[in-house]
């Protein structure tokens, strides 16, 4: 992930294989704007990307597992308070996601509810 600045957090390269074992981010206020790489957090509970930039959803519907299924199976709570989205389809398949937070996205409209099922 890199922030507004097009700058990388860590100083070392982070590898799917890293990603394998987190359960929770809190990357809230973090200037993020992209989430690329995060599909590969396939354990991944709980997300806060709160207060950034991050416009597209797609990484979250992401990378094939080894089982065959595909995206962050495991994410339960997901917040997205006050960025510029326009498309939650990405969510469509996220079947274990109880808690969803997405005020302050003033761009999404009335059909794009339909994407998720209760």
């Amino acid at each position: 992930m890199t922030n507004w600045r097009s700058e990388r957090w860590l100083p070392l390269p982070i590898h799917a294989s890293d990603m394998v074992a987190l359960e929770s981010l809190d990357a809230s206020s973090l200037g993020v704007i992209s989430i690329r790489g995060l599909e590969y957090a396939t354990s991944l509970r709980t997300l806060d990307l709160s207060f950034n930039t991050v416009k597209d959803l797609a990484p979250l519907a992401g990378a094939r597992q080894a089982n065959g299924m595909t995206g962050l199976l495991r994410l339960e709570q997901l917040t997205l308070d006050s960025n510029p989205i326009s498309d939650i389809s990405a969510l469509a398949g996220l079947r274990r996601l109880t808690n969803l937070s997405i005020a302050g996205a003033a761009a999404l409209g009335r059909g794009c509810w339909g994407v998720l099922s209760v």
